[in-house]
């Protein structure tokens, strides 16, 4: 059995398949992150006014099928394309991920 997974170049696909949860980055705020989200995506009919009243909550976006949550508790402004860039460059990434990542991402020569 073969299944294509999309990948997070067809981010309005992922979007539809299951809910989200974003790590959010010192300086981000939701209302930026629900500005990239196209609205034709938005489509419960209390999903516009629901935003609003939400606002203090981990809910960013209800979708037509799935949510987006924000979860703010995140210590760490390291980014992914940071990871990899330096995972790339045979620098050291020990200390941005867990032991467990940094282990994988060596043993399979990744971003290599």
């Amino acid at each position: 059995m073969h299944f294509d997974i999309p990948t997070w170049k067809e981010y309005e696909t992922l979007l539809g398949l299951c809910d989200f949860i974003v790590a959010n980055r010192p300086g981000i705020r939701k209302e930026a992150l629900r500005l990239v989200i196209p609205p034709d995506l938005l489509g419960r009919p209390s999903a516009r006014g629901a935003q609003d009243s939400q606002s203090d909550g981990p809910l960013v976006a209800e979708l037509r099928r799935t949510n987006v949550y924000l979860l703010d508790n995140v210590s760490s402004d390291v980014s992914a394309t940071d990871i990899r860039r330096r995972a790339h460059r045979g620098q050291s990434i020990h200390g941005l991920v867990s032991t467990r990542v940094e282990e994988y991402i060596l043993k399979q020569g990744l971003y290599r």
